[in-house]
């Protein structure tokens, strides 16, 4: 079996309070997985760890072409327009055309010249979406990726999840929204006293 993402004994501490106590995770290709709870459980935590953007211990093994990365803290160059954000990330990932279908898709078109410092934090999310898909990721690694977005632009995204399940990619998101992402998902977690509880969306819905 084919794994994209493997964890063992993940373990990290915040000014000497644990906050995950030897996670252990193995996600199959193409799996679509969530982490629910509440604030502060470690769920942001061990997203950046898998991301490598914090410093852990333990081992975790990443197995994929590229990563798409989606955070709660913004990303973007506020003084930039949304058009020149995509020009920069692209040329980072060497992606030349962005997909204007996706863009249409999140309705994010009228606001492509738009200083991003001048949006709503619903067009900003929508931005940043689309920055997280270029290039085409493989695994998509998701902190809160429904904060911010009107339920018509919810149900948009949704959407697009469903058609990147169903191309076999593999999901990992954090999310305070299981009525919503919860069918999408194959397995669900919780992170209890720093470790994770694996949980039937039935009861969390």
């Amino acid at each position: 079996m084919e794994y994209a993402v493997i964890v063992r004994g993940l373990t990290k501490s915040y000014g000497g309070v644990p906050v995950l106590r030897g996670i252990n995770l193995r996600v199959k290709r193409g799996e679509f997985l969530c982490i629910v709870g509440k604030n502060g459980t470690g769920k942001t935590t061990l997203l950046n760890a898998i991301a490598g953007l914090v410093e852990y211990s333990g081992e975790v093994m990443v197995n994929a072409r590229t990563v798409g990365i989606l955070g709660q803290r913004p990303a973007l160059y506020p003084k930039l327009t949304v058009r020149e954000n995509l020009d920069v990330f692209g040329r980072i990932l060497g992606v030349r055309n962005v997909d204007l279908d996706l863009i249409e898709a999140l309705g994010l078109k009228e606001y492509l010249d738009k200083p991003v410092e001048e949006l709503s934090h619903g067009n900003v999310r929508k931005a940043e979406i689309v920055c997280t898909l270029l290039g085409d990721p493989d695994l998509l690694l998701l902190d809160e990726p429904l904060v911010s977005l009107d339920y018509e632009s919810r149900v948009q995204f949704i959407g697009l999840l469903r058609k990147f399940k169903e191309e076999g990619r593999t999901v990992i998101a954090v999310t305070h929204f299981p009525e919503i992402m919860c069918p999408l998902c194959d397995r669900t977690f919780r992170i209890v006293d720093g470790n994770l509880k694996e949980e039937s969306c039935s009861g969390l819905t």
